[in-house]
């Protein structure tokens, strides 16, 4: 499977992982970069393991909100042996409506390599997002790289889309219409977004 946009994330992360003077060009209008000497994993906060892998130090995570004014959530397993999981979104006063409403497929940011659907700021736009919409929302714990370099991700959010086609949680039964899902996400996760939006086009095209 190709990985398209993938040099478009890549030149992204670039300035966080060589940042250059921002006098980039000289008197005679020539590049002038100079590579920083900043250690980029501990710009980042990450620890460099002997075995390739990660560890991320400034990675904060939330609870699944239980008493919420603008929405509920709770975590269910998605692959347990893979470990992911997802957040599902439950907005607490659901607006009168003709139907049930779409179901929102999220997956968050990072450049695919640090963030996590319980990370605070997810979590808080989730909240906010599912309560103004008055709309069910999936968010996606997908495994990251370079431990999991891709399409791990994406076939993550896949088998979540076919999580909410099966109907395995009550939420989705009762209030969301599984047949219509909104595939979404920001930075990475709209990289993700599009990628699976242009494989289930595809797969629909061929059945």
């Amino acid at each position: 499977m190709q990985i398209p946009n993938m040099l478009v994330v890549f030149s992204l992360l670039i300035p966080l992982i060589l940042p250059f003077n921002t006098q980039a060009f000289n008197q005679s209008n020539k590049f002038n970069f100079q590579i920083s000497t900043t250690d980029p994993f501990e710009f980042l906060g990450f620890v460099l393991n002997p075995d390739g892998s990660l560890t991320r130090n400034r990675n904060p995570t939330v609870p699944p909100n239980t008493t919420s004014s603008l929405a509920f959530s709770k975590d269910i397993p998605l692959n347990p042996k893979k470990k992911t999981w997802i957040r599902v979104y439950l907005p607490n006063n659901t607006k009168p409506r003709s139907g049930k409403p779409p179901i929102i497929i999220f997956s968050h940011g990072g450049g695919f390599i640090v963030g996590s659907a319980a990370a605070p700021d997810v979590d808080s736009f989730l909240s906010i997002t599912a309560s103004q919409l008055s709309m069910l929302i999936v968010s996606v714990e997908y495994r990251l790289a370079p431990e999991h370099r891709l399409p791990a991700a994406y076939n993550h959010v896949v088998e979540a889309l076919y999580w909410v086609k099966e109907k395995k949680d009550n939420w989705v039964k009762k209030f969301g219409d599984f047949t219509n899902c909104i595939i979404t996400g920001e930075s990475a996760g709209g990289n993700i977004a599009y990628t699976i939006g242009v494989k289930a086009s595809h797969f629909a095209k061929k059945n």
